[in-house]
């Protein structure tokens, strides 16, 4: 089983949407999948609530405790949401993270607390990896393309191919389902490679 946490200690650069994403492209890639729900805010068991067309092998969960992590059994990949303030203590008990970061120069700047985090408990837990990652990138602009320079200078390994800002994604959670396209199911297949 492979834990994977979204962990961004800056609210707003999507770490939800990719998190619903991401376990929904899993489960209908075959794989058993729980989705789990670290946000007191509670968005996702209220969107999984009131979902249709869901994935036969996609579960939702929440999770109080990170400690309560270990205790998850019978599947092939747990996707996490977590809070910001959550972030270092989901570190221990999952075997990948993800750190989203939005295009944007105060997103680029704010989650260099997020990675020297990672970063700290990496060297202590060298087995831990993790990505950041491009979330709502708007193509062919020369922001989005500075962007990825400023990120390569965190040191950190970086999920090449990032996920558009696309209407389709919000639109899918309020409609109760989930975005089915092709950069989903390279996301998903990036999310397996980081926890192998």
């Amino acid at each position: 089983m492979k834990r994977i946490a979204f962990v961004q200690q800056k609210g707003g650069v999507g770490k939800t949407s990719l998190a619903i994403h991401g376990a929904c492209t899993l489960a209908s890639m075959g794989h058993k999948t729980l989705l789990v729900d670290m946000d007191p805010q509670g968005s996702i068991l209220a969107w999984y609530e009131h979902a249709t067309s869901l994935p036969e092998k996609l579960s939702a969960s929440v999770c109080e405790s990170a400690k309560d992590l270990d205790d998850l059994k019978g599947f092939s990949y747990v996707i996490i949401d977590t809070p910001g303030r959550l972030s270092a203590a989901v570190l221990p008990h999952c075997e990948a993270v993800v750190l989203p970061v939005a295009p944007s120069p105060l997103d680029v700047w704010a989650v260099a607390d997020s990675v020297q985090l990672v970063k700290n408990h990496q060297a202590q837990r060298p087995a831990l990896k993790a990505a950041l990652m491009v979330n709502r990138m708007q193509p062919n602009t020369r922001l989005s393309r500075e962007i990825f320079d400023v990120i390569k200078g965190y040191e950190m390994p970086m999920i090449q191919q990032p996920v558009r800002q696309r209407t389709a994604y919000a639109t899918s959670l309020a409609n109760g389902g989930f975005e089915k396209n092709e950069e989903m199911q390279v996301f998903a297949q990036n999310l397996i490679n980081l926890s192998k």
